[in-house]
């Protein structure tokens, strides 16, 4: 008998990408290539005054015009940008935002503090941002890296991965560290990696049952940071995908300082899914 009630599958659907009419926001538009081909794509424009509407409306119209794939076009008179793409997503039904972590500011200044950062902290659907600093040009999603720490937290970005990864037809990498121990531990480093590999095992199953062509990888701990982006250069990744609040486990991966140092310093999209702190499988 089938079963009665199927686990349902994460769809990306509608995406909003703001733009504030700089080229350093457009830049987002590069990371169009990585978001599955039937998502609907607004563009979004939010403006101080109704004097501007117009000028805006047409700087949208012309960016869409040329797009290789079809857009539709929102505007907002609104004095918070924030505020504005957030009732936006609400409004629009949107289940994906894609920002540049710059906008205005250039590159002397970080919109973590800002736009970007209120966006992350307060939207109720995954972002999908880049640092403008790191150009590359556009390329298809076939690589995947999702750092975990054996939290639920941390697994939330999981049917995100399907969302990606199914449609495109990507591999995804799951990634885990354990403490680099003095020589006088090594065997307790030795069971460290054993429980992070079992933690990691029944992950990369459901993922493959899914559909999604999956691999585990273990590092030793150095800075969070550092691993996720050497990983990624190594393994040839298009996009890291991480939770952002999966603080309790002992490697601390998801903490808000490192989200913002994987985006300061990464030449690729990072998508970035909010989840609540809960209780650590590799403590």
């Amino acid at each position: 008998m089938a079963e009665e009630c199927e686990k349902s599958v994460t769809v990306i659907s509608r995406v909003l990408l703001p733009l504030d009419g700089s080229e350093f926001s457009e830049r987002a538009l590069g990371m169009l290539s990585v978001i599955p081909a039937g998502a609907e794509l607004t563009l979004f424009r939010a403006v101080e005054s109704p004097e501007a509407l117009s000028e805006a409306q047409r700087y949208l119209e012309d960016v869409a015009t040329h797009l290789e794939r079809k857009a539709t076009t929102v505007l907002a008179q609104a004095e918070d940008p924030t505020c504005a793409i957030l009732e936006e997503v609400a409004k629009g039904g949107h289940d994906l935002v894609v920002l540049m972590t710059h906008g205005r500011g250039g590159l002397s200044r970080l919109v973590w503090g800002s736009v970007a950062e209120q966006v992350v902290r307060r939207c109720p659907v995954p972002t999908l941002l880049k640092n403008p600093k790191h150009e590359r040009e556009a390329v298809a999603l076939r690589k995947l890296l999702v750092p975990l720490d054996g939290t639920e937290a941390a697994d939330s970005v999981l049917e995100w991965v399907t969302a990606f990864c199914i449609p495109l037809q990507a591999e995804a990498t799951l990634l885990t560290a354990i403490w680099n121990e003095p020589e006088q531990f090594r065997e307790e480093e030795k069971r460290s990696r054993v429980r992070a590999e079992a933690v990691l095992l029944p992950r990369v199953r459901e993922l493959e049952r899914e559909g999604v062509k999956t691999k585990s990888l273990v590092k030793t701990m150095r800075n969070p940071a550092e691993v996720i982006l050497e990983v990624a250069q190594e393994a040839g990744v298009d996009l890291i995908a991480m939770a952002t609040e999966g603080r309790t486990g002992i490697h601390r991966w998801f903490q808000g300082s490192v989200a913002e140092a994987v985006l300061r310093i990464s030449p690729l999209p990072v998508l970035l899914v909010r989840a609540q702190p809960v209780g650590s499988a590799l403590s």
